[in-house]
């Protein structure tokens, strides 16, 4: 369950940074238009394979709440992470993919 929610949480994060003025407000420069579509398809894709991951591991109906549950709480924190401290991001970011491929390594 962590590892979907930090995949969710990196997923609500690169869209964020998709955004021009997020991105200005973390990184302190303009982002290209190419790097905007590269944040949104690997947020697309996060969101996608979790889901797929948690409807393989939980059924469609409960898997499709679980997920639903999850999103919005890795909404809130992404919300509260750039109110609070928006030039932590990046740093989370790396943080919760480190999570997400321990918990990866340590299933195989």
């Amino acid at each position: 369950m962590l590892s979907l929610l930090l995949a969710c949480y990196l997923s609500f994060c690169c869209f964020s940074l998709a955004m021009f003025g997020h991105f200005r407000e973390v990184f302190s420069r303009p982002m290209t238009p190419i790097g905007s579509k590269l944040f949104r398809l690997v947020a697309w894709t996060s969101l996608c394979l979790g889901y797929a991951f948690c409807i393989n591991t939980q059924g469609v109906a409960y898997g499709s709440v679980i997920y639903m549950g999850l999103c919005t709480l890795a909404a809130l924190l992404v919300i509260f992470s750039l109110n609070y401290k928006p030039k932590l991001l990046p740093n989370l970011m790396l943080l919760s993919l480190v999570f997400i491929s321990l918990d990866a390594l340590q299933a195989i």
